[in-house]
């Protein structure tokens, strides 16, 4: 994975996945965290990042997904656990392969992840990060947007385009 420190900061190229279904937007966390995210994950060497997104909702969930289109790119920094993170991000329409709105599990590694479709309404009542997509996905519009997120707070959001 395309993951490694330099000094007292963690860069990440990471790749994730937005679907919508019925008006709602699919998110996931790992149950200890008390916040929520797209799903997705790191880039491997070589990898075409469509592909990364495949692979990595393969391996946590089992499910088949199908990138359509890639609509965000995001340069990310924030603290995790006490740590600093740059972070790259590709974000991908995607259509999944399972039905319905329902919660489920999945895993990366020994870690249990939550997936949960919520409503706009739903929305407003949770952490949710980065804090451009509380707005970004009802607002999908035909070319690649550029946020920069320097911090937690959504007030500090920027689009670069």
């Amino acid at each position: 994975m395309i993951s490694f420190s330099e000094g007292d900061c963690r860069f990440n190229y990471r790749v994730a996945g937005v679907a919508v279904r019925e008006g709602r937007l699919l998110l996931h966390r790992f149950q200890s965290d008390g916040f929520w995210t797209l799903p997705g994950g790191r880039a491997e060497m070589g990898e075409v990042s469509s592909q990364t997104l495949i692979r990595e909702m393969e391996e946590e969930t089992g499910l088949k997904v199908i990138p359509t289109r890639l609509i965000w790119m995001a340069e990310n920094f924030f603290i995790y656990h006490g740590r600093k993170y740059h972070e790259l991000g590709l974000f991908y329409e995607m259509e999944l392969e399972n039905e319905g709105v329902a919660p489920f599990t999945g895993a990366e590694g020994n870690h249990l992840l939550e997936f949960r479709w919520f409503s706009p309404e739903e929305i407003e009542q949770e952490t949710l990060y980065p804090a451009f997509l509380r707005s970004a996905w009802t607002e999908i519009g035909p070319g690649v947007r550029h946020f920069i997120e320097d911090s937690p707070d959504p007030r500090k959001v920027q689009q670069a385009d």
